[in-house]
């Protein structure tokens, strides 16, 4: 995964990842590593491939893929901290 909506500080994470995967052969992906709904879609990758799971694992393991994305916006960031911090303050109590 070169591309995580969620790494930080995320040019030089996207551009460490992106040189570390060149180096080693390996194809590129992108994720948005969402916890919560306003992240989802930050970070994708688009496949040259069938909608066909076999098509789609072959393409990213031939490198017909290229990964996208941006940073999650600092708001919907420092939403997911906070409620983190209040989960770990206030944990929920498992019956």
């Amino acid at each position: 995964e070169v591309v995580n909506a969620s790494a930080f500080p995320f040019k030089r994470s996207v551009e460490k990842a992106r040189e570390i995967a060149a180096k080693l052969g390996l194809p590129q992906v992108a994720g948005s590593d969402a916890h919560y709904a306003p992240e989802i879609g930050m970070a994708y990758t688009l496949v040259e491939a069938e909608l066909d799971v076999d098509d789609v694992v072959k393409a990213i393991s031939k490198g017909l893929c290229e990964p996208l994305g941006r940073a999650i916006p600092i708001g919907i960031r420092l939403r997911r901290e906070i409620i983190a911090l209040k989960m770990k303050i206030f944990p929920r109590k498992r019956v």
